[in-house]
C-alpha cells in the first residue's frame, strides 16, 4: 500500500493493489468427476483521510474483494468465485486528552454469490 500526503498533515490518500492466482484441482470420489481450475483477479484498496484538527479526523475507503471456491457443484464443477466490493466513510476522534479515542463508521458492502441446485431423486 502506498501513501501520499496531498496537503501535509491534512490530506493523505492511500491506494494498493493485489493480484491472486489460484490452481485448483478438485477431485469427487462419490460421483467420479475430476476438475482442475486456474483462477485469477486482481483486487484493491483505496482512502483518503482529512485531519480537520489534531484530534479530528475524517476517512474514506474503497475496497474490493476475491475469494475462490474450493467446492464443487453436483456435476463436478467448482462454484464460481465470490467477488464484493466495499465502501466506508467515517470520522476518528481522540478525546479526554488523548485518553479516549472514538470511531463512528458506515460501511456497506457487496458480494456477489451465485450458486447451483441439482434435484435429488
Amino acid at each position: 500500500m502506498i501513501a501520499i500526503a496531498i496537503i501535509p498533515d491534512r490530506l493523505t490518500a492511500s491506494l494498493g493493489g493485489r493480484h491472486d492466482k489460484v490452481h485448483q484441482i478438485g477431485e469427487d470420489l462419490f460421483a467420479h468427476t475430476h476438475s482442475d481450475t486456474n483462477v485469477s483477479a486482481t483486487t484493491v484498496q483505496s482512502g483518503l483521510t482529512y485531519n480537520l484538527n489534531q484530534d479530528l479526523t475524517l476517512y474514506s475507503s474503497y475496497s474490493t474483494s476475491f475469494s475462490p471456491q474450493t467446492v464443487l457443484d453436483p456435476t463436478g464443477n467448482p462454484f464460481p468465485n465470490q467477488e464484493g466490493k466495499g465502501y466506508d466513510v467515517g470520522v476518528k476522534m481522540d478525546i479526554l486528552q488523548k485518553q479516549l479515542f472514538v470511531t463512528a463508521t458506515y460501511s456497506t458492502s457487496s458480494t456477489i454469490i451465485l450458486s447451483s441446485r441439482a434435484s435429488i431423486l
